[in-house]
């Protein structure tokens, strides 16, 4: 309970917490499909709270959730039949890369994510073709979507990094919903462990959540790039080793 305690908290303040919980339960002796599926169940009641907690803030901008719920489904099952065909070893050194880009970014533009800007047709148009691309990636790896994300909209569509984090939790947890039902069916969930991380994860989530609105957005930016190294050097370690 404690590391998915850990997981909800970084997870609900805009951090990879899949990257902590699932590997712990593969160490335990679950076979991957399982940990994911028991982790994806599980997660369900964490970012319900997350999501009543930003809503109660007031930091969603629901005129576009719609279409990011589309945009995040469709995604997420592309990339989840691409799963089968393409080996996570191709996907690793692109996303280290990419991941390992945020860094310099935020230091060019220190402003980036802490205000709302104005931005141009063409970049709010290139922020909705860079949010299916990193949906399509979130359905076949996951790992350091929610770091993309919100990278991607604070500077696409000028969202600060909170804004951008909580406007994209109905999407997530609508694929988090629907493929958490696929993993039901197939029997890729150990209910014994769901029940213990369930409670760790809403926990996590709701202290997460707090912190991440009381923090403000450079906390929720400083998380994300600093996150955003260590998986991006995490996954090139991956790749080349």
């Amino acid at each position: 309970m404690i590391v998915s305690f850990l997981a909800g908290a970084v997870g609900s303040m805009g951090g990879p917490g899949g990257l902590i919980i699932t590997p712990f339960l593969i160490a335990t002796g679950l076979p991957p499909a399982t940990a994911v599926g028991t982790t994806k169940l599980s997660a369900i009641g964490m970012w319900i709270i997350t999501l009543m907690k930003f809503h109660a803030a007031d930091q969603i901008r629901w005129h576009r959730v719609p279409a990011m719920m589309l945009i995040s489904l469709i995604g997420g099952v592309i990339g989840a039949y691409l799963m089968v065909s393409m080996s996570d070893q191709t996907a690793y050194p692109v996303v280290g890369v990419l991941l390992l880009l945020i860094a310099p970014l935020a230091l060019w533009k220190p402003s980036l994510g802490l205000t709302e800007i104005e931005t141009t047709s063409a970049q709010r148009t290139l922020g909705y073709i860079l949010y299916f691309l990193i949906t399509v990636f979130g359905g076949f790896f996951g790992g350091g979507t929610g770091v993309l994300i919100i990278i991607a909209l604070c500077w696409c569509w000028g969202w600060t990094a909170l804004q951008a984090h909580a406007s994209d939790i109905p999407g997530w947890l609508l694929m988090l919903v629907v493929t958490s039902v696929i993993f039901v069916v197939h029997d890729r969930v150990v209910y014994s462990f769901a029940v213990y991380m369930f409670v760790g994860l809403a926990l996590g989530g709701y202290v997460g959540s707090h912190l991440a609105i009381r923090g403000g957005s450079r906390l929720v930016r400083n998380i994300a790039v600093g996150f955003a190294a260590l998986v991006g050097a995490k996954l090139l370690v991956q790749a080349f080793s």
